[in-house]
């Protein structure tokens, strides 16, 4: 069970909206059904500061996700964020990157 909050809210805001800075694409293009590398790692890598920076549980991920009005299942937000731990493991630069997006100043 999760609690929604108004500081768990703009915490999201802030990741996704430095997400969308360094990718460099719009909010409309970052939620849409895409296999492109440059957008699915860096929507797993946003699931994965909100749940590892902000101990926000998928449920409540799914719901500031829809709440932008895109769909998302429980089990797409559980799949990206363990899918983004094994790139964590691999790529040095996305540990650089994870530091930048979830930075809330």
């Amino acid at each position: 069970m999760w609690i929604r909050t108004k500081e768990k809210e703009e915490m999201f805001a802030r990741f996704l909206k430095n997400t969308l800075d360094y990718i460099g694409v719009s909010q409309g293009e970052f939620f849409t059904k895409s296999k492109e590398r440059h957008i699915v790692k860096p929507k797993q890598m946003l699931y994965y500061i909100c749940h590892e920076k902000a101990n926000m549980k998928p449920a409540e991920i799914m719901y500031y996700v829809e709440n932008l009005g895109y769909t998302i299942t429980f089990q797409d937000i559980i799949y990206g964020i363990n899918t983004f731990k094994k790139v964590l493991k691999e790529d040095q630069e996305y540990k650089e990157l994870v530091k930048k997006c979830s930075e809330l100043g």
